[in-house]
């Protein structure tokens, strides 16, 4: 029983989290700032792996940006 009641309380800590970063995100297009959205990209040319990495949106063009950490 007790740990149904840690596993809701992991939910809403993620949920809330989320919506958290949902929320200063749309603030920041609506003012017109440029922010970054987490995202995955698959090249089918190149590989057939998905490719982490961030989306710029809110500037002039749509810009991906490879995720700094790279896996071995």
């Amino acid at each position: 029983m007790i740990e149904l009641l840690g596993l809701a309380a992991a939910a809403s800590l993620a949920g809330w989290l989320v919506r958290r970063a949902q929320r200063r995100r749309s603030s920041a297009v609506a003012a017109g700032e440029p922010t970054r959205v987490p995202c995955m990209l698959k090249w089918t040319a190149r590989s057939p792996r998905w490719r982490p990495g961030r989306l710029l949106v809110g500037a002039e063009q749509l810009a991906w940006k490879r995720s700094s950490a790279r896996r071995p």
